[in-house]
């Protein structure tokens, strides 16, 4: 830090402290990151989000009990069952979304109901569900998943089969079929299906199981997962994936490139809940967003093995509103889109630096010693001067990695004749060799020859007469002080 001379005090902005959670383990909470929040009273149709998408031309998308909503930033358009058409939801219980290549939204209930397809162009909905008496209808009512691959082909995971969308042209129309490829070997339906980096499409059950698609085989490999389902599939930068579960928390796959096979490890701290609902995803810097059943949302830093929980703050509207997340979605602008349980939905800019609020505290030794600040400066990196006005005296911020700064105070005592002259300063500046000339209200000048931080050393200070009153402090590049 050298020659600082502004910073911005915020007050809306971060404390940390360190808490324990039930379990015993320590981890970070933020309070007062702010959070936008989106509720009903701005047009949502239902306080509980299940699922986020933003489709290509930037409209963002969520599931809901009261019908899929489609937002512009501004306004919602929401899409409901109307038993009289057809061409609308099949229900209103959405529970799933998902964007096909072509712009198709697909959309998943939570009640067997098959699967739809939004066309956004014509704005209507096709209805795909089981038919007995069709070998070509969707398997299963009770659709899981939908994905398309990097190959175009989409495939939908219901209870009791994979299915393949096969599209082909009838009498001039386009017409649907499903492939199905059932699995006699899982105990568990497929919950997911995901293509991951080495373009192997992984079906997510009871095991890790993988889809051949050259010879159009299902395969089970020995990574044993869990007997509930899988909600959420992330892949990190170095090919691991996290999934998020509905009953059995967070779980870990590492990828061995030598046996090109995936290894279920454990996440310790990281699952806060290991027995309840979970959805993560993981953004451009490769941290790990956690949403959980009533804890919150976590943040983990799996380089600094940093776990950092946002909760719920009832006197504070910027705060997540709710503790119990369904959905996380990263929007293209690099926003974050938290879906709530009973309280809509929160946003939180991933890009948005973050300021620290730093303020006089009674009672506290380790903050400022006045809250009106006039000078800033710093020479020396990790260590930064304060002067307050107001009878406030002078602060130094020694910073320690990530730690909280540890702040000291110079005050005037009258009994001490090594002590600063006044306590209200006007003017502040360190010099090159280190010590620190200030100027306080009644004419008087102080230079501090600080004490090496953690040493039982004092400082040592002296003080001038000066008639005027001190507004400025400058040192030259000859190292003369004006």
């Amino acid at each position: 830090m050298k020659n600082l001379s502004i910073i911005v005090f915020i007050i809306s902005t971060i404390v940390v402290n360190c808490l324990f959670s039930g379990n015993g383990v320590v981890y970070t909470q933020m309070i007062n990151t702010t959070f936008e929040r989106v509720t009903v009273k701005d047009g949502l149709s239902q306080s509980i989000v299940n699922y986020i998408i933003q489709d290509k031309k930037g409209f963002m998308w969520f599931a809901t009990y009261d019908g899929v909503n489609k937002y512009d930033g501004y306004t919602f358009t929401i899409y409901r069952h109307n038993p009289n058409d057809s061409a609308s939801l099949s229900n209103n219980a959405s529970n799933v979304l998902y964007e096909d290549n072509n712009g198709n939204i697909w959309i998943i209930y939570s009640t067997s109901n098959g699967v739809d397809k939004f066309d956004a162009e014509t704005e209507k909905f096709t209805r795909y569900s089981h038919n007995p008496e069709d070998s070509t209808s969707i398997s299963s009512n009770a659709v899981q998943n939908v994905y398309q691959d990097r190959l175009g082909n989409i495939w939908i995971c219901t209870d009791n089969a994979l299915n393949l969308v096969v599209n082909k042209r009838i009498n001039n129309k386009t017409v649907t079929h499903f492939r199905r490829f059932y699995n006699t070997t899982n105990i568990s339906p497929f919950s997911m299906s995901y293509e991951d980096s080495n373009g192997k499409l992984l079906l997510f059950a009871d095991y890790l199981y993988y889809f051949d698609r050259k010879n159009n085989k299902i395969h089970r490999t020995n990574t044993q997962l869990c007997d509930s389902k899988v909600r959420s599939v992330s892949e990190n930068s170095k090919g691991n994936l996290w999934l998020g579960t509905s009953e059995n928390g967070i779980i870990k796959l590492i990828y061995n490139k030598k046996s090109e096979c995936y290894i279920k490890v454990d996440v310790g701290k990281v699952n806060i809940t290991p027995n309840k609902r979970n959805y993560l995803i993981i953004d451009h810097k490769d941290r790990i967003w956690i949403g959980t059943e009533s804890k919150g949302l976590f943040l983990y830093n799996e380089k600094e093995d940093r776990l950092i929980n946002f909760v719920n703050d009832k006197v504070d509207l910027n705060s997540i509103s709710d503790n119990t997340i369904h959905s996380l979605y990263i929007d293209r602008s690099g926003i974050l889109w938290i879906g709530t349980f009973s309280q809509g939905l929160c946003k939180y800019d991933l890009y948005k630096k973050q300021f620290q609020h730093f303020k006089s505290i009674p009672g506290d030794d380790n903050t400022l010693s006045g809250n009106v600040i006039n000078p800033i400066h710093s020479q020396k990196p990790g260590e930064l001067w304060v002067g307050a006005d107001l009878d406030g005296g002078v602060n130094r911020f020694i910073f320690r990695d990530n730690k909280e700064p540890k702040i000291i105070h110079y005050k005037h005592n009258p009994q001490d004749n090594n002590s600063i002259a006044g306590n209200s300063i006007l003017c502040l500046m360190q010099r090159k060799n280190g010590d620190v000339w200030l100027g306080s209200a009644g004419g008087s000048l102080s230079k501090i020859i600080p004490e090496k931080y953690g040493s039982n050393q004092h400082p040592i200070i002296k003080r001038y007469k000066h008639d005027n009153w001190t507004f400025s402090i400058y040192e030259d590049s000859e190292e003369i002080l004006w």
